[in-house]
């Protein structure tokens, strides 16, 4: 979005995520989508495997909100999966 010069607005006020670490997990999930690209293209019988990075992420966030507290920081998935 910044390299757009657009400015998301939320409210609540979300802390900023550009740099958050969970979108290194998110770049190694999109490669390995796009790694099958060739195989695809050359077999027509290949086929696709989806990601599971979402499910994974949801299943973590989920395992938060069932055992998480007010105490404990807030969990690793949650601004990856509001993006």
């Amino acid at each position: 979005m910044r390299s757009a010069n657009c400015t998301p607005v939320s409210h609540p006020t979300l802390p900023p995520t550009h740099q958050h670490h969970m979108w290194d997990a998110w770049d190694m999930a999109a490669e390995l989508c796009l790694s099958q690209l060739p195989s695809l293209v050359e077999d027509p019988n290949a086929e696709f495997q989806p990601s599971t990075f979402f499910t994974e992420q949801l299943t973590a966030f989920e395992v938060w909100l069932d055992h998480g507290s007010e105490h404990k920081k807030p969990p690793e998935q949650l601004p990856i999966i509001l993006q």
